[in-house]
């Protein structure tokens, strides 16, 4: 019986060994932060798509990263809300975005990441008017209703380099995942799908 708790209790010291070293933050940059841009490649609806936003966040112990992320639809996609209608699609998500950096000290390194939220798309219609001065404008009309809300989790992986004390750049493959779609003429899948994202940060890590 002594034998058995012995074991036990060194099984528990090694145990909380492991963890200390696992998990220990290093006192002199415990935390950091950056700011960033990004551009992501995909296709909506068929069509080739880019979309623009930032970012912000704070780093843990260099490897655990915590911000918000916001990305709107730069692209124009024409989409068909009715078979005898066309109208072009504007799109806005954005919300939490956790990242965990993989040997972070070398030049380039693995980044695991995903971001959960939400966003709101809408189909509009482009309306030509002449003006007295006969130059053309084209407005945008919205649709009737309101903007379709929807939840998006977007997984990826990327892959960050390091160029300078304070500036990262990371090029990541992501799939995003909509749920929630329920305008006439737009579906989920047709507003998720894969990107490829292209990601600027300036900070201290």
């Amino acid at each position: 019986m002594t034998a058995r708790l012995c074991l036990a209790l060194a099984l528990l010291a090694v145990s909380s060994a492991s963890a200390q070293r696992i998990f220990v933050l290093d006192p002199d940059h415990t935390f950091g932060g950056y700011i960033g841009g990004t551009v992501r490649a995909g296709s909506l609806y068929h069509q080739s798509a880019i979309l623009t936003g930032g970012v912000t966040a704070i780093v843990v112990d260099r490897r655990l990263t915590v911000g918000l992320e916001g990305t709107a639809l730069a692209s124009d996609i024409v989409i068909h809300p009715s078979p005898s209608s066309r109208a072009s699609l504007r799109m806005l998500y954005g919300g939490v975005v956790i990242a965990y950096t993989v040997a972070g000290e070398l030049p380039v390194h693995p980044v695991l990441r995903a971001t959960v939220g939400g966003g709101g798309v809408r189909p509009v219609r482009q309306v030509f008017t002449y003006p007295p001065s006969l130059m053309v404008l084209m407005v945008d009309m919205p649709v009737d209703g309101p903007d379709d809300a929807f939840f998006v989790a977007e997984p990826g992986l990327g892959i960050e380099a390091t160029l300078g004390p304070h500036v990262r750049v990371e090029l990541s493959a992501l799939y995003r995942i909509v749920m929630g779609i329920a305008t006439p003429g737009l579906d989920n899948l047709g507003i998720g799908g894969a990107t490829v994202a292209l990601t600027a940060k300036v900070g201290l890590w």
